[in-house]
């Protein structure tokens, strides 16, 4: 009976040796995408600083086509009927003149362009707006803790600390989710994050 106690005891050993194993895999993997994350961040701060840096200029920006599509140039004054999706969303972006929630470049594309697939709408300009934040042409913001209140704008309509310049701060009825409670603030894959 003795026996049957210390194999017991020493399976229960070996069970909490392995969770621990686990356990340090798990943290080992958090801090490589953790570092990985900062690089990313210290590589869009250092962009977002050259931009801002730039004597502040309005950025005019020319986002590179898919794959063997040569890049179509943007201008911020006149809508790209037969432009690029990526150029539609930043002269909505543009013509808002502040920050703006995806629902709101939905509407300014709609008003535009009676012809786009409304159903989809809002999913896939959330879709693109990944690449055109990576290429720096937008940054994005979120109103308190709800994903839900993300808005996006330029890196120009933004002090050095990160927040919004007065005259590109988003309408606070375009927030969707009321009840979400803290400051605004920068979200991940953000030039502030």
């Amino acid at each position: 009976m003795a026996t049957t106690s210390i194999n017991y005891a020493s399976e229960i050993l070996k069970a909490n040796l392995r969770e621990i194993d686990d356990e340090d895999k798990r943290i080992d993997e958090d801090y490589t995408a953790r570092k990985r994350k900062t690089a990313d961040r210290r590589r869009q701060i250092h962009k977002a600083l050259e931009l801002l840096n730039d004597n502040n200029k309005e950025i005019v920006t020319t986002i590179p086509e898919k794959r063997g599509r040569k890049a179509q140039p943007f201008n911020p004054t006149q809508y790209p009927y037969d432009g690029s999706f990526r150029n539609k969303i930043l002269f909505a972006i543009h013509d808002a003149g502040r920050f703006i929630h995806v629902r709101e470049i939905a509407a300014t594309l709609i008003a535009k362009e009676a012809s786009l697939d409304t159903n989809d709408l809002v999913e896939v300009i959330g879709r693109s707006m990944w690449k055109i934040k990576t290429s720096g042409a937008v940054i994005q913001f979120q109103a308190g803790t709800s994903l839900r209140n993300t808005f996006y704008g330029l890196p120009t309509w933004v002090n050095s600390d990160g927040s919004i310049k007065m005259p590109y701060m988003y309408r606070p009825e375009a927030l969707i989710d009321k009840e979400a409670k803290g400051a605004l603030r920068p979200i991940e894959n953000s030039i502030f994050d």
